[in-house]
């Protein structure tokens, strides 16, 4: 079981482009359709090395708890607790690409603070032997505030309520630049997010990038 991840963690980065077509109607995939067609051509090249070994089935599922789960405590704003310690208490260890876990540090630090939620959407799944999923999609936001002054502003606000202490001008202007980045971010962020399952809980996540 451990070989087959490995294996399919190791080669995602190698693969070639050449799979099956598929139709993507839904507004947002409209507007992201190449990034879709070539994230959905990766992951039948992903799968498609495993079928002489292993039963490889492409599945209808549209709902993955985990990755829910995942994303619900990703949009939590941080606690008392976790800014009294200056650490959230999220898992990042399953997060593979380098990139995607800068912006996903970024995000739990600030984003629930600042009035942001992400939510996944997944495009495509399969069924990998017994007891393994790999599902690929995109990351989608909300936001309480277009503005990211505002955002930031909500951000001081909660942080100020919460610790009961005054942010001063420094740390405000550093606050402020990292509200601003997580907005661009999540303005651009258009990148295909895989997530490998086993027994339905997340073993690993990365981006193509």
């Amino acid at each position: 079981m451990k070989k087959i991840i490995a294996i399919i963690i190791g080669i995602f980065a190698v693969l070639s482009t050449s799979a099956y077509a598929y139709e993507i109607n839904d507004t947002f995939f409209v507007q992201h359709n190449q990034i879709a067609q070539d994230g959905i051509k990766y992951l039948d090249n992903l799968v498609g090395g495993f079928a002489n070994k292993y039963v490889v089935e492409k599945t209808e599922e549209t709902e993955f708890p985990e990755i829910e789960r995942f994303y619900e405590e990703l949009s939590k704003p941080l606690t008392q607790e976790e800014l009294d310690k200056g650490k959230s208490d999220f898992d990042f260890g399953k997060i593979i690409n380098k990139e995607l876990k800068d912006k996903i540090k970024l995000f739990k630090s600030f984003g629930g603070l600042s009035g942001y939620k992400a939510n996944f959407i997944p495009i495509v799944s399969y069924n990998i032997y017994r007891n393994i999923t790999i599902v690929g999609g995109f990351t989608v936001y909300e936001k309480t505030h277009q503005d990211p002054y505002e955002a930031y502003w909500q951000c001081v606000c909660e942080i100020e309520n919460l610790t009961k202490e005054k942010i001063m001008y420094f740390t405000r202007m550093k606050l402020v630049q990292k509200v601003k980045e997580l907005n661009d971010i999540i303005n651009n962020d258009s990148t295909f997010k895989i997530f490998i399952l086993v027994d339905g809980k997340i073993n690993s996540v990365w981006e193509k990038l």
